[in-house]
């Protein structure tokens, strides 16, 4: 039997693999998400594709030492494990560091607490204000009636050719809007899209 190995992953990339599971159409009998059949087939494949790298990369270092010295195969092949080892362990390092700085930027990006749109309606002399959502860290104030728009329309932007948002905030944005719709059972309307 083989060994089972437990894998966390951030919610973020979890979403974006439940995403490619239905669009590769890894589904049970029953039709739920595949999961165990669809990270076994991507980390198998991922690891034959890294392991071709892998083996070219440590040629073309051998190839390179054998070019420019005296050295025999043994001392080469030592050397190219030495520096194919160090580029992978700097690699991971790297791919650690700008993944925490990503964690660490959604935590720090602003969230929308309406405080501006309150202020407005105020000064307008509109007396419903909008709710903040609990997660802003804001007393919450009473609802607008779901029959009235909550503000001026928000725009999101994509990657051409892509359902990918230029950028992360954008994300958050999403996130709050559908919060406050959820919680205040609002409906949204999608009132203009173009490609």
């Amino acid at each position: 039997m083989e060994e089972k190995i437990k894998i966390y992953i951030p919610d973020s990339v979890n979403n974006i693999l439940l995403k490619d599971m239905e669009r590769f159409e890894f589904f049970k009998k029953d039709g739920s998400l595949n999961r165990n059949e669809f990270y076994n087939t991507l980390i198998v494949n991922y690891y034959e594709q890294y392991e071709e790298n892998q083996s070219a990369i440590f040629s073309h270092i051998q190839d390179s030492i054998r070019d420019r010295s005296s050295l025999n195969d043994l001392e080469i092949s030592d050397i190219a494990s030495d520096i194919l080892q160090y580029v992978d362990v700097r690699t991971y390092q790297l791919d650690r560091q700008k993944a925490e700085m990503e964690t660490n930027e959604t935590e720090r990006m602003p969230k929308n607490d309406y405080s501006g749109l309150n202020s407005l309606r105020t000064r307008m002399g509109q007396k419903e204000e909008v709710v903040v959502p609990a997660s802003a860290g804001v007393a919450a104030t009473p609802a607008i009636p779901p029959t009235e728009s909550i503000g001026a329309p928000v725009n999101f932007f994509f990657k051409l050719g892509t359902d990918e948002l230029t950028s992360l905030s954008q994300m958050l944005n999403i996130i709050e809007i559908a919060n406050v719709a959820k919680k205040q059972n609002y409906r949204i309307e999608i009132i203009g899209a173009a490609d």
